[in-house]
């Protein structure tokens, strides 16, 4: 159970007057007056204060003991207070910090005491390596002139190489816009050939068309030929019925004439089957000169249909020709087209690649001219470096000083 100071001051108070108020009855009781009383009363107050205080000063008294020991430089000290397990107070709070600070204090020292002679022992190895580093440095400024001169040599050579690879760059380019135009050249060539082509396949089914529509016609031809050799053996069917109608009006005119009045009507009628007979006659005749007209026609149309279809086949050929030839030319603009888009193509790449290995060398060159720059900046710098190696030999020796006195400081303390 936590009591503080304050508490523990105000529960001494207490117990004394408690104390004093329950002697001073039983000191009346035994008849001791009152002034005897009242000295016993303070002489018991002052011996329990005694021993009151003495327990609540006992935890400073060990504290103080502990801070001496540290002020000496022990740092072993150990801090046991018996009287505060009990009723912990500030005293024991005190305790624990001192306690921690102690630990954080021997930590802190046994890290410096580390600490200076690693310092002493580096500084003893730059004084010693000092010589090294200064041959090692002579060495150096003279493998830097070396290097200064093949950096500027090794410039001159970029330059030449870049303003080679820029010619050779500018080439490629000139190549790329030329096949760049070849390729448009042939690819428009292709497309007027593939649409030649499509012409000529069109104009090819039409002529085909036309062709089998001339061949109808010279079928129809013959078969109308055919079919006026047919109306002509009508007409001559028509012709001899009406010679035989002539015939046969004449015999019944004749008859009629016999008969006299009793064949007057049937010879009336004789008549004109006869005039019938005649006009049928005149008409076929008619009808027979037509024919003949039309059979002279229509030999002379199917010689000209012959004739025709003589023609046709010889075109029919000759545009299959035109047109294989066409198929064939488109074949070539097509494989010109493909193979000039392919040579674009590569040259596009050779001058892509020729315009990265533009900025490959402009990147080398500048890299160079960057090494030579500093190559310079170094040999300038390397007696700078010299002078500063000197100096840090100096200030090494002097931090060894320095390290060996802080041992010699922190070796005061114990912390082992």
């Amino acid at each position: 159970m936590r009591f503080d100071l304050s508490q523990k001051l105000v529960l001494g108070f207490t117990m004394a007057i408690a104390i004093g108020a329950g002697i001073t009855p039983a000191l009346h009781w035994l008849g001791v007056p009152s002034w005897g009383a009242f000295f016993v009363v303070m002489l018991a107050g002052i011996g329990l204060g005694w021993i009151y205080a003495g327990q609540i000063t006992a935890n400073f008294r060990t504290l103080r003991a502990c801070t001496e020991r540290i002020s000496r430089g022990d740092l072993l000290a150990e801090i046991d207070i018996e009287a505060g397990r009990r009723f912990p107070d500030e005293t024991v709070d005190l305790a624990r910090s001192i306690g921690g600070m102690l630990q954080k204090l021997r930590e802190l020292v046994d890290h410096i005491q580390r600490a200076a002679e690693d310092v002493a022992q580096s500084s003893r190895d730059v004084a010693t390596s000092s010589p090294r580093v200064n041959s090692t440095s002579h060495a150096l400024g003279a493998t830097m002139e070396t290097v200064s001169s093949s950096a500027g040599q090794q410039q001159r050579d970029v330059e030449q190489i870049r303003a080679r690879i820029h010619e050779i760059a500018d080439s490629l380019r000139a190549n790329a816009d030329a096949a760049r135009r070849a390729s448009s050249l042939t690819s428009e060539a292709s497309q007027r050939a593939t649409a030649g082509v499509e012409v000529s396949r069109l104009s090819q089914a039409k002529m085909q068309s036309l062709f089998e529509r001339i061949e109808q016609a010279g079928h129809r031809v013959e078969s109308f030929e055919g079919k006026i050799h047919s109306v002509h053996r009508v007409t001559e069917m028509i012709s001899s019925v009406v010679e035989k109608t002539h015939l046969l009006s004449l015999n019944a005119s004749i008859e009629a004439a016999r008969a006299g009045d009793a064949g007057r009507g049937f010879s009336v009628v004789a008549e004109e089957i006869r005039k019938l007979a005649e006009s049928a006659g005149s008409s076929a005749e008619q009808i027979e000169d037509l024919i003949r007209e039309l059979e002279e026609e229509s030999k002379r149309i199917a010689q000209a249909t012959l004739a025709m279809r003589d023609d046709v086949r010889g075109g029919r050929q000759d545009l299959e020709a035109i047109f294989v030839a066409l198929e064939k030319v488109q074949g070539a603009v097509t494989e010109a087209s493909n193979r000039a888009e392919d040579i674009f193509q590569k040259a596009g790449s050779q001058a892509a690649d020729s315009e990265r290995m533009v900025g490959d060398v402009e990147r080398v060159a500048a890299v160079v001219g960057q090494n030579a720059k500093a190559m310079n900046e170094m040999r300038g710098g390397l007696g700078a470096q010299t002078r500063t190696m000197e100096q840090m030999v100096r200030e090494a020796a002097r931090l060894s000083d320095m390290s060996v006195q802080l041992g010699e400081v922190a070796r005061r303390f114990r912390t082992r």
